[in-house]
């Protein structure tokens, strides 16, 4: 009977010596029972519960979210919960007369200086001045290898398709409360708080298009998405190409006792309707019937 009760602790002790958490653990299945936005959709509930060894790399993993993963204090990624493939898979090969297509390319920006951003916002909307005339009333917007990045200069620099004060689309976070994002007085905002930091180069366009055709495909992904959200609040507007990456989401850094950072899901991005799009933007019209149609344009 010793033996077997000497047996049966060492064997416990074996065990607990296996599972024992890593010192962020807690700490982050904190946060994410708090914050994430999908609380219940674990792809391994026994992982997520710790019925597995109770590390973080398995704990985010069984998030299954790709918009979530942890970074290092030097904001190395070291864990992804997941990972997606936003790859160019556009099949639309552009070929028309300037003068009766405008075209604008919409590039990522990231994490940059004021001055950057100010510049950025400045290239763009000169771009649209130096189309904007009486034989360009169509638009071509290419959001194609826009992965994303910093949001709000990319909304700022398609300000003149808007109107000053305008709602474009939704977050839906994960406490239940639901902000808009858009324009007030010619500014990028999120409800009420103005998201740009810099006196922004504002221009209104002369003549307003007939039509606006949004180019997206698999490498559209994240903020750019939001940009898709947003373009396709206006009338005008036709989504063409392919399906976009399924990276719709708000993301927000929590800084660990470590000094690392788990940024996490916390949000997803809809329509002015309430739409969501956790599987992706889909266009309007297919590449196919896009090239057809701009056969009208053409040399």
């Amino acid at each position: 009977m010793k033996k077997s009760y000497f047996f049966t602790l060492m064997l416990f002790t074996l065990i607990s010596s296996f599972v024992e958490a890593e010192p962020n653990y807690d700490e982050v299945k904190q946060l994410i029972n708090k914050h994430f936005i999908r609380k219940n959709d674990y792809s391994d509930k026994s992982a997520y519960l710790g019925y597995k060894t109770p590390n973080v790399a398995t704990l985010l993993k069984s998030l299954n979210e790709p918009h979530t993963y942890l970074k290092d204090k030097d904001s190395n990624i070291i864990i992804f919960s997941a990972k997606k493939r936003c790859v160019n898979n556009s099949k639309i090969k552009l070929s028309f007369q300037k003068g009766k297509l405008a075209y604008l390319k919409v590039s990522s920006i990231g994490a940059t200086t004021t001055e950057e951003k100010s510049q950025y916002v400045r290239n763009s909307i000169n771009n649209i001045r130096s189309q904007d005339n009486e034989n360009s009333r169509y638009w071509i917007i290419d959001l194609r290898k826009n992965s994303g990045g910093n949001m709000w200069p990319m909304l700022q620099a398609l300000s003149p398709f808007f109107d000053a004060t305008q709602t474009l689309g939704e977050f839906h976070l994960s406490s239940g409360s639901i902000t808009r994002f858009g324009f007030k007085d010619g500014i990028a905002h999120e409800s009420t708080l103005q998201k740009i930091n810099f006196q922004p180069d504002t221009y209104h366009l002369k003549h307003q298009p007939i039509g606006i055709f949004v180019l997206i495909d698999s490498s559209v992904a994240s903020s750019a998405e939001a940009l898709a959200i947003g373009l396709s609040s206006l009338n005008n507007v036709t989504l063409v190409g392919e399906k976009t990456c399924g990276l719709a989401t708000v993301n927000t850094p929590f800084e660990l006792s470590d000094e690392s950072i788990l940024v996490l899901t916390t949000g997803e991005m809809a329509n002015i309707h309430g739409k969501t799009f956790k599987n992706g933007i889909k266009p309007s019209i297919s590449s196919l019937e896009f090239s057809t149609l701009i056969k009208d344009f053409g040399e």
